[in-house]
């Protein structure tokens, strides 16, 4: 999968484009995979290394996004391969898309 990785704060260049391995669900998660990732004021700020909480660098900035469940850990009983998705974290940055927690229709 494509991910945005930030490795030191700066400019709009600071931000490379790279391949990572699609992560797992683990027992009672589900992969979601993103159609829409939000960016908004607390990316911008971390990107530019003046956020009040910074995450630990390399960071793969992002706190929320709605996509599509495209598989279920074991022991997942819903939702559903197949249903639209939201996930949106308080603060941070690393959203692994296998450990997506279901929020609601999207």
């Amino acid at each position: 999968m494509k991910a945005i990785l930030l490795r030191r704060p700066g400019g709009p260049s600071a931000l490379e484009y790279f391949d990572v391995p699609t992560p797992r669900p683990g027992e009672g998660e589900v992969l979601v995979k993103a159609d829409t990732i939000g960016v908004s004021m607390p990316e911008v700020l971390v990107r530019k290394g003046v956020y009040a909480w910074m995450p630990p660098l390399p960071a793969i900035p992002g706190t929320e996004l709605a996509g599509t469940i495209v598989e279920q850990g074991a022991g997942t009983t819903g939702p559903a391969v197949g249903q639209p998705a939201v996930e949106q974290r308080d603060r941070g940055s690393n959203l692994r898309l296998a450990d997506a927690q279901f929020l609601g229709d999207a």
